[in-house]
């Protein structure tokens, strides 16, 4: 069964990017921003084949079930066990299930992982904060010091 078939990729697709994230958070704490480039990038692949298959099993469904009113917004993978053939939606089902644990993985890392960075990004902030007040001559955390005064902006940018 084609649906199947890419329903187990798109399976695949997800255990990737799950890994990926979870390295990703191991670079993140390593702050190696060569390696987070390429995990970015690894996640935008990852993206494209998700799209690409999502996609691919519209047009299966096209076949199947010309009226199943599915598009690259609003698809579901549940929603296609309703309108694949009976012998198929059992394993179409657990396939689904699988997917939808490892879309929870993905959200929960990519969360966890956001949240480090800003979390990290703070800590760089007020270390440029304490040189640029040595630096200036004035010392430690005052509210008039001219870092306070400095928007850190570069430092917010998400990653």
């Amino acid at each position: 069964n084609r649906m199947e078939d890419r329903l187990r990729k798109k399976l695949v697709v997800y255990r990737d990017l799950v890994d990926i994230l979870e390295k990703e958070s191991e670079i993140i704490r390593s702050a190696d921003p060569g390696e987070l480039w390429k995990m970015s990038a690894l996640k935008h692949d990852a993206a494209k084949k998700i799209e690409a298959l999502r996609k691919e099993m519209i047009g299966d469904l096209d076949s199947i079930a010309p009226n199943h009113g599915m598009a690259q917004g609003n698809f579901s993978s549940r929603k296609i066990v309703e309108l694949v053939p009976k012998d198929a939606a059992e394993r179409i089902a657990t396939i689904c299930i699988d997917i939808e644990k490892l879309k929870k993985a993905v959200f929960d890392l990519s969360v966890t992982n956001v949240k480090f960075t800003e979390e990290y990004l703070q800590v760089i902030e007020q270390l440029v904060a304490v040189f640029a007040d040595a630096a200036s001559g004035t010392q430690g955390y005052k509210s008039g010091s001219s870092t306070s005064k400095v928007s850190g902006a570069i430092f917010r940018a998400r990653v």
